[in-house]
């Protein structure tokens, strides 16, 4: 498997986007990334595409909030391992067609409807910018572009909160079911 964390991290280290909203926010540091193997076969109508996500930090250098820091999700469709060395144009074929990833979807998703009801113990969804990949996209030190032609980007644009995500492992593994009874009461209490 391919060093995905590094690449993203050598790919948008100090990068500066552009959205459709016409804000534009300067990436800071990378706080995690994490990599999903999907599954596809040629003709294979149905899969689900690998992907590759980093959080970064960022702050808003134009817009409604110059000066915001924020989080910025990106979300990163990527070739499975025996594709990633294909020429871009078989790489393309692979593309989930406008299709996101379930992650990605339900991640989405989420923060749009949390957002929606005023929860107060989630972070806000500022923006949602999907788009389609570019040569620009997940380039690595060794000059090799680890991209997927016409494979989706989303990023993920959200309020940062001073507390600490909620890790699945943590809650189910860590947690007490008193602990975990306590946590969803305060989400409730949050979110209703």
């Amino acid at each position: 498997m391919y060093d995905y964390y590094n690449l993203m991290r050598e790919s948008m280290d100090d990068r500066v986007l552009n959205f459709h909203d016409g804000s534009i926010w300067r990436l800071g540091n990378m706080l995690a990334a994490k990599h999903w193997l999907g599954y596809k076969t040629k003709g294979e109508p149905q899969f689900e595409p690998s992907e590759v996500h980093g959080v970064f930090e960022a702050e808003q250098l134009k817009g409604d909030r110059p000066g915001l820091t924020a989080i910025i999700k990106i979300r990163i469709e990527v070739p499975l391992n025996h594709q990633a060395l294909e020429p871009p144009q078989e790489r393309a074929k692979y593309a989930a067609d406008d299709q996101y990833g379930a992650f990605t979807e339900r991640e989405t998703d989420t923060l749009g409807a949390l957002t929606k009801a005023h929860c107060t113990v989630t972070p806000k969804l500022y923006l949602l910018h999907p788009a389609l990949q570019d040569e620009s996209i997940l380039r690595g030190k060794d000059g090799y572009e680890y991209w997927m032609p016409g494979g989706y980007i989303v990023y993920i644009v959200m309020q940062k909160l001073p507390a600490v995500p909620l890790d699945w492992n943590i809650f189910w593994n860590e947690f007490s079911p008193g602990k975990r009874t306590e946590l969803r009461a305060s989400f409730r209490e949050g979110c209703l």
